[in-house]
């Protein structure tokens, strides 16, 4: 994974743009080539005004995130569905290189996670099922 390093004067230059309020937020951070969630991370270091009260994201559009660092209950699905990719197929698994994996992980994800695996989330169909059931009762 390829991670820019952004200096604290770039980081706090964001934070003041998107303090100013005459421009969108997600116009800051398309113009600066970060994404939403990297922007309120530094509202949240650097945010302060002069008289040292913190500035909220919500003052710029941003939700905040449901829990502390650490905690994962924002993005539990994303965790789950990776904990499962991991026991069911990643670690039974030994891979000769980066595009076999990719390969192998991709055939799981869309023939057998999508079509075939129950989900007990979606009173255990699978995601083709659960879909094809949903789209018929709208119809």
């Amino acid at each position: 994974m390829n991670r820019r390093k952004h200096s604290n004067g770039f980081k706090m230059k964001a934070v003041r743009l998107a303090e100013r309020g005459n421009v969108p937020v997600r116009q800051v951070t398309r113009d600066l080539g970060i994404n939403d969630g990297l922007l309120h991370k530094w509202v949240n270091q650097f945010g302060k005004r002069p008289d040292g009260s913190r500035i909220t994201p919500d003052e710029h559009g941003m939700l905040c995130s449901m829990s502390r660092k650490g905690d994962c209950w924002d993005n539990v699905v994303a965790e789950s569905f990776f904990s499962t990719l991991k026991t069911e197929r990643v670690h039974h698994r030994l891979y000769r290189s980066r595009n076999e994996a990719r390969r192998d992980i991709f055939e799981y994800i869309e023939v057998f996670y999508n079509r075939v695996r129950l989900h007990s989330t979606l009173g255990y169909l699978s995601p083709a099922q659960f879909e094809s059931a949903t789209l018929a009762n709208a119809a």
